[in-house]
């Protein structure tokens, strides 16, 4: 996942549908630019990890999922929500 993804990410995020039990809401582009920036400063920090999900058909993204609670010193880390 990169900034760069926002506008792909915001293509696939926009429907309610897919909110309603999240404990986030996208609703429009800003909170996608909200989320990416949030998710690569923890990832900076080595606590998080996100991607994109990309079709191998279309190659485009359908989606965006990471690794959390990252903790080296105890080897593990936790799947977060997926997109």
């Amino acid at each position: 996942m990169e900034m760069e993804d926002v506008d792909d990410i915001f293509a696939v995020a926009c429907y309610d549908e897919i909110w309603t039990h999240m404990s986030i809401t996208v609703k429009n582009r800003e909170d996608v630019i909200k989320y990416v920036e949030s998710a690569l400063t923890l990832k900076k920090a080595g606590v998080e990890f996100p991607f994109v999900i990309i079709d191998a058909f279309t190659n485009k993204i359908i989606g965006a999922t990471k690794l959390m609670d990252i903790n080296e010193h105890h080897k593990r880390g936790e799947i977060g929500f997926t997109s």
